[in-house]
């Protein structure tokens, strides 16, 4: 229960506690209200409400005892509802709370209420304890005087005379004394009352416990003392009294600390004395090794360690590591620490077991007099570290000048090697330190010496660009053409880190510039390749005797012209062209640099090597051209540079690849453009340009293949366009065809439903949905959406779902079940569910999409995108493009990707039968409907007939023919739909779309336009106005594609119609055909046909195409014979007689031969009229609902 406020409290029907409006009305008050009005009951039921929550006591508790407190006239009332009916928690807080308080009157009153004065809260605190430990005297001797335990222990092993004594509550400590509180009692982490008050320094409490037997030799659980605690804190006073009373200062904690050592520690001299003075050895060790000389010698604490010293403390002992008190007066600089441990004898040579001793400590941190006292007591300067370390290093790569100074002058040696071979001087010089290295090199140090890698100092000066420090070793003799062992000079350092000064240093001494390393590497080629050469370096490119450095090639061939140009340095490969570098100088590869520079698009670059005459039409020993390496990339402006030079786009590599090649096989639209060397207007042109400029795209590659081959082996879109055109727009017999794909999903749609109506009784068609829901669920299971979607279109064809009587013995989780699969399926958020599903799968598992969704969205993105981005310039829109491959792409995938089984294909071809022996109309399927459950006359019981369409003709809304969708009613619906947009996918109500929340819309509208497009002002988020313009404006140039100049027709072999895939049947004037297109359709279905109009100019090819499709049925159903309803009812049923023994088999094969025929991905629901009524419904301007798939 959660606690709001007393707002008012009746008591049968009589107001007892009225609401103050004012006041915020609690139970404190309520409490109070309650007492003075003496109504038991209302107090009762306010500690009923009170006792529900400890949360609610522990907050209001204290209140109510206030509130008792200063009403003492109300407490007997509520003290004896307390104890009476609230005996256990409740009760024990607020007794524990008053003793804690102090309130003397109402722990009075609860003692002569009977209440036991032992009694423990839910900590297991008594009264007496909180008394005690907030000092209330007079509480604490009225609980003694009844009888409360002194010595009960809480849950943590608290007793009152512990809390007491933590807090030096002097009288509270005495009374429960005298009551036999017992002063050894342990908390459960060994504590005692007398550890406490040592702690705190209360030496009056301390006097009293100790006379009491307090033993101060008892150890808490880590071992710690009660003389321990006191030395630590200083407490002088009752440090003594604990050593009169023989504590022992020598008792050690469980890691061997001692009282003496945490005294010296913290420096407490008056405490180091009395414990000296009580026999504590100074000499006694930690478990690390640790001795109390150590502690006070590291923090400096003289005369604590003059009065150690004077006790025999051994100033040599050392740790477990070596370290001596010594070393770490040293480290620290406590002079007068080190002079007193001298004059003891201490040991300045002892090493740590690194090596360290206390001159290296010193010198390390350059405490200048504690060096020199070690050097007057005979420290030796050259003992070395386990590495090989001197305390000459050590101050020497500190830069400490004066120590440096006093270590040479006694006798340290400058040239002793650490085991890696480093010096001091190596050191010093590394890190700049000038006045060290002057007095290194005057006691002799050696500049030339080499550590293992063969590292000199001067390298390591001139590499952090120490310009004096190359001028101190230079003038001694240093000789900078010393190579590391991997050839690395000093001038290599210095140009590496653009040190232009020290560069200079090293040129006037006659360094060689053309000293390579192992690699062949020089230090012209480190600064060509850093962008570091200075005009200052000029004069000196050329060495005495002529040889020209920037023509060296290191190892693989590279020159100081390669790498700059790689890096695209171009002042600096503009100074070496101006030096005469050779642009056509090829490494081993056959590189140049020209190449290198177009490769990573250097393109200012490339125009000073193409200004010095570097040759574009060289090649590498792979036989590519810089051309070639730029049109990988497609690096655009770098390829119309190397064409303005005669750069030859139709070499070839060894491999048979052109530049074209490469720049269409890699997708490089604008490159092609270029190398075509004229802008497309559409791809008809391209094809053209293709077939006739310098560029030869029909140039094969070593293995036959073209650019064009390219393209298409890359899936690049526009590119693949290009082969179409090319190749005569001519399909093989043996593609897949969707309207095969289509025909096929319709037949399965109605072979269902002719399955459930030629059953002649209500149970047997019951029967035969429930085997197709159940269908539906395998097929969901196998990933099989095509077929799964024709089973759900079936079920839920007009025909079938106005059958009530037979629905009604449907099993109803059936029925749950279909509904389940029809919601699947939903247009709800362009069918955001099935969509997501489908994305969840992994590559490797084997689906078959619903191919009608993915034609609507090629519909839906052809028409809602524009077709130039823009066309005053006949650039075509990419992203149009790009979303069309992608759909197209994933068609062709599902038509090359088989299930891992054998096809059977005997069962096929009965399966196919099947399909054709049950095509009937939709019309005759409304007919068989009627007889099998005639409509009532009196509408009642009987099943629905079908109301004619309302639905408005395709034909109307392209030609623009409705007059109720005017442009304020097209407007309003398509802001509602661009609200209903932000309320779902502006997350942050921020007002505008961001990428991340179009990323989201883009999931699940895929016919949308990119970001880029919606966003036209480029602020980089998408407004409403930005997005309502979008919508309106594809609105308006949908309609334009899909008018249709049809006539009528008449037809020599068979027809299929466009619309609803029948067949065109009669003699003359069969159907209509478009003059434009050539699509065909029946008379009745030219208003609804969805298909873009393009002026085809072989529409002969299209007629064949369609006979085509004609010619793949293996059915037996003669499209010229006009049969009458009873003889189709005659076929189906002697075709259920021949498949009856194989009925429940084809059942349980639907999914497995539907996974072998890659043609049944056609969606005709998707694909006829409603498809443009999808794309409407996402504008809000329509809402059309598809009654039967054709």
């Amino acid at each position: 229960m959660k606690y709001i406020g007393v707002y008012e409290l009746c008591i049968n029907g009589v107001i007892i506690i009225h609401n103050n409006s004012d006041e915020f009305f609690n139970f404190d008050t309520a409490l109070l209200e309650a007492a003075q009005a003496k109504q038991a009951e209302v107090i009762e039921f306010i500690f009923k409400i009170e006792s529900c929550s400890d949360a609610i006591i522990t907050k209001s508790m204290e209140n109510i005892l206030i509130t008792l407190h200063f009403h003492q006239n109300h407490i007997d009332s509520i003290t004896e509802i307390l104890i009476s009916k609230y005996p256990d928690n409740l009760c024990k807080k607020v007794f524990t709370l008053a003793a804690q308080r102090g309130f003397i009157e109402i722990v009075l009153e609860f003692f002569q209420k009977k209440i036991n004065p032992n009694t423990q809260d839910n900590d297991g605190r008594t009264a007496l304890m909180s008394a005690s430990q907030n000092g209330h005297q007079q509480v604490a001797e009225l609980l003694l005087n009844e009888r409360a335990d002194p010595n009960i222990q809480d849950n943590n092993g608290w007793t009152a005379l512990m809390l007491a004594s933590q807090n030096g509550h002097q009288q509270v400590v005495e009374l429960l004394l005298n009551e036999k509180g017992d002063p050894n009692i342990q908390k459960n982490s060994g504590w005692t009352a007398l550890m406490s008050a040592s702690q705190n320094g209360h030496q009056q409490v301390v006097e009293l416990l100790i006379n009491e037997k307090a033993n101060p030799n008892i150890q808490h659980n880590d071992g710690w003392t009660a003389l321990m605690l006191a030395s630590q804190n200083g407490h002088q006073q009752v440090v003594e009294l604990l050593l009169n009373e023989k504590a022992d200062p020598n008792i050690q904690k469980k890691n061997g600390t001692t009282a003496l050592m945490l005294a010296s520690q913290n420096g407490y001299q008056q405490v180091v004395e009395l414990l000296l003075n009580e026999k504590a050895d100074p000499n006694i060790q930690k478990n690390s090794g640790w001795t109390a000389l150590m502690s006070a010698s590291q923090n400096g604490h003289q005369q604590v360690v003059e009065l150690l010293l004077n006790e025999k403390g051994d100033p040599n002992i050392q740790k477990k590591n070596g370290t001596t008190a010594l070393m770490l007066a040293s480290e620290n600089g406590h002079q007068q620490v080190v002079e007193l441990l001298i004059n003891e004898k201490a040991n300045p040579n002892i090493q740590h077991n690194d090596g360290w001793t206390a001159l290296m400590l010193a010198s390390q941190n350059g405490h200048q007099q504690v060096v020199e006292l070690l050097l007057n007591e005979k420290a030796d300067p050259n003992i070395q570290k386990k590495n090989g370390t001197t305390a000459l290093m050590l101050a020497s790569e500190n830069g400490h000048q004066q120590v440096v100074e006093l270590l040479l002058n006694e006798k340290a040696d400058p040239n002793i090697q650490k085991n890696s071979g480093w010096t001091a001087l190596m050191s010093a010089s590394q890190n700049g330190h000038q006045q060290v290295v002057e007095l290194l090199l005057n006691k002799k140090a050696d500049p030339n010496i080499q550590d293992n890698d063969g590292w000199t100092a001067i390298m390591s000066a001139s590499k952090n660009g120490h310009q004096q420090v190359v001028e101190l070793l230079l003038n001694k003799m240093a000789d900078p053409n010393i190579q590391k062992n991997s050839g690395w000079t000093a001038l290599m350092s210095a140009s590496q880190n653009d040190h232009k000064q020290e560069v200079e240093l090293l040129l006037n001494e006659k360094v060689d510039p053309n000293i390579q390393k192992n690699s062949g590497t020089t230090a012209l080629m480190i600064a060509s390749q850093n962008g570091h050469l200075n005009e200052k370096a000029d004069p000196n490119i050329q060495d005495n005797d002529g040889w020209t450095a920037i023509i060296i090639q290191d190892n693989d061939g590279w020159t100081a012209l390669m790498l700059a140009s790689k890096k695209g340095h171009q002042q600096v490969v503009e100074l070496l062209l101006n030096e005469k570098a050779d642009p056509n100088m090829q490494d081993n590869s056959g590189w140049t640099a020209l190449m290198i520079a177009s490769l990573n698009s250097r393109q200012q670059v490339i125009e000073l090597l193409l200004n010095e005459k570097a040759d574009p039409n060289i090649q590498k020993n792979t036989g590519s051209t810089a051309l070639m390496l730029t049109s990988l990339d497609g690096h655009q402006q770098v390829i119309e540079l190397l064409l303005n030079e005669k750069a030859d786009p139709n070499i070839q590599d060894n491999d048979g690849w052109t530049a074209l090649m490469i720049a269409i096989k890699k997708g490089h639209q604008q490159v092609v453009e270029l190398l075509l060397n004229e802008k497309y207007k559409s791809y008809q042109q391209v094809v053209e340009l293709l077939l006739n400029e310098k560029a030869d795209p029909n140039i094969q590659k070593n293995n036959g293949s073209t650019a064009l081959m390219s393209a298409s082996e890359n899936g690049h879109q526009q590119l693949r366009e290009f082969c179409i055109y090319a190749q005569c727009a001519r399909m093989t017999e043996d593609t897949p065809r969707i309207e095969e794909c289509i025909r096929l999903f319709n037949g399965i749609t109605t072979w269902v439903v002719c399955n459930i109506l030629r059953e002649y009784t209500i149970l047997k068609r019951a029967d035969i949905i429930e085997k197709f829901i159940d269908a539906t669920k395998y097929l969901h299971e196998l990933h099989g959406y095509n077929a799964m979607l024709a089973v759900v279109g079936g079920l839920n064809h007009f025909s079938v779902k106005r059958l009530q009587q037979t629905w009604s013995k449907v099993d109803k989780n059936k029925k749950d079940e279909l509904e389940k699969w029809t919601n699947f399926f939903s247009m709800d958020f362009n069918y955001s569910t099935y969509r997501k599903q489908l994305q969840d799968l992994s590559a490797d598992e084997f689906q078959q999409p619903a191919l009608g969704i993915l034609l609507k969205d090629l519909v839906a993105v052809n028409g809602q995108s524009k077709d130039y981005s823009d066309k005053s310039a006949g650039l075509i829109s990419m992203s149009k493009y790009r979303k069309l491959w992608q759909q197209l792409s994933r068609l062709h995938q599902y038509q090359v990707t088989a299930p891992a089984l054998t096809p059977d294909t005997e069962r096929i071809s009965v399966f196919r039968a099947a399909i054709t022996q049950s095509e009937m109309t939709d019309d005759a399927l409304d007919e068989l409907s009627m007889i099998r459950e005639p409509p009532v006359a009196d509408g009642k019981g009987g099943s629905p007939t079908r109301k004619e369409s309302k639905l408005p003709k395709f034909a109307d809304w392209a030609q623009g023919n409705m007059p109720q969708l005017d442009a304020d009613a097209v407007k309003k619906h398509v802001a509602k739909m661009v609200d209903s947009v932000f309320r779902v996918y502006d997350r942050d109500s921020s007002g505008y779309i961001s990428i991340d929340e179009f990323q989201s819309i883009s999931s699940n509208f895929p016919f949308i336009e990119s970001f880029s497009v919606l966003d036209r002002d480029k602020d980089g988020v998408i407004s409403r106005d930005e997005m309502m313009d979008y919508f309106l404006s594809a609105n308006t140039s949908l309609r334009e594609s899909f008018k249709h100049n049809f006539v009528e027709h008449t037809f020599i072999g068979t027809q299929y119609c466009q619309h609803c895939k029948g067949v065109l049947k009669g003699i003359v004037r069969q159907g209509v055909r478009c003059k434009d297109c050539g699509i065909s359709c029946h008379k009745h279905c030219k208003d609804y046909v969805v298909v873009d109009c393009s002026k085809h100019t072989e529409k002969k090819k299209r007629a064949r195409r369609y006979t085509a499709v004609a010619s793949t049925s293996n059915g037996e159903y003669d499209v010229n014979d006009e049969l009458s309803l009873k003889e189709r009812l005659r076929r189906a049923e002697s075709a259920r007689d021949a498949l009856s023994a194989e009925n429940s088999e084809l059942l349980g094969k639907l999914a497995e031969a539907n996974a072998k025929i890659q043609q049944l991905n056609g969606y005709i629901a998707t694909i006829r009229q409603h498809t443009i009524g999808f794309i409407l419904e996402q504008m809000n301007t329509l809402q059309p609902q598809m009654d039967t798939p054709v």
